[in-house]
């Protein structure tokens, strides 16, 4: 029964984490991280399946195999996060809604700027080659 409930969990999340790439909102890699761990538990063979998308590639091998993202993410990340907190602060009239928004952006800058390592655009694409051979092994 466990099993059964983590995986449809993991469906969900997955399902989130593909919305997050066009809803800026939502963390694509943290909950596509989570899906695979989700799906780990609950049924290997999705979880080999999962480590195969492009989503998978695009968004979590970099960041589980280096840690990073490259600068050209991290901005736009930023940019679109700001701009939706943006929209928001402007539709909001609550001063503590617009404190948290204002903490929100705040805080992903900061932890884009000293948390999250910045790699190059070549060690991007070299990380999901090498992750590309090592799925076809």
């Amino acid at each position: 029964m466990i099993n059964k409930i983590l995986f449809c969990l993991a469906w969900l999340v997955l399902g989130l984490g593909a919305i997050g790439v066009v809803i800026p909102l939502l963390p694509t890699t943290p909950l596509v991280l989570l899906a695979s761990a989700l799906f780990a538990k609950s049924s290997p063979r999705f979880e080999a399946w999962l480590r195969t998308t492009r989503l998978y590639r695009s968004y979590v091998v970099p960041f589980r195999e280096s840690g990073g993202m490259t600068a050209r993410k991290k901005v736009s990340m930023f940019v679109v996060t700001s701009a939706t907190c943006l929209i928001s602060f402007a539709l909001v009239d609550a001063l503590p809604a617009r404190l948290v928004l204002i903490c929100v952006v705040c805080g992903m800058g900061i932890a884009l700027l000293t948390k999250i390592r910045t790699i190059s655009p070549e060690e991007d694409a070299l990380l999901r080659a090498q992750w590309d051979e090592t799925a076809q092994a």
